[in-house]
């Protein structure tokens, strides 16, 4: 519990622990009672950084690689996650599975036409970060 004489409420140097709902008690000196807020819920989220996508680190050969593809970040609260193939959105096809959480990629087995640029966009209500990585395919 928390006395303050004053109608508000100051959080200093917040961090994400002290997401909760939080109440007002307030006290009446003269009747001696006392009444109780209904919860307000407080959400602290942290900012993304340090976004990250791990994969192969050589060269994959057509018709025969696979590749996975995984996006992380360092800190922060993630709330959604996109992948992207040369800036635009990637779909889920015969070769292509994305995770049910948008966390991994899997191309199997890799073609051509999956050479690219990818990124991963990691987002929450007060942040993005987007990481980038180069699949080299080699078509026989």
């Amino acid at each position: 519990m928390l006395y303050n004489p004053h109608q508000e409420l100051k959080l200093e140097n917040i961090q994400e622990n002290q997401s909760g709902n939080y109440t007002c008690l307030a006290y009446n000196t003269r009747t001696l009672s006392s009444k109780t807020s209904d919860p307000s819920r407080i959400t602290i989220l942290e900012i993304i950084s340090g976004a990250n996508i791990t994969g192969p680190t050589a060269a994959l050969i057509a018709g025969i690689s696979s590749a996975n593809l995984s996006c992380q970040a360092t800190a922060g609260t993630i709330t959604s996650r996109e992948w992207l193939k040369d800036g635009q959105p990637l779909s889920p096809s015969n070769t292509i599975t994305i995770s049910g959480d948008n966390s991994s990629v899997s191309i199997n087995p890799v073609e051509g036409t999956d050479n690219g640029q990818y990124q991963c966009k990691l987002t929450n209500p007060v942040s993005t970060d987007t990481a980038s990585y180069t699949l080299t395919i080699i078509c026989e």
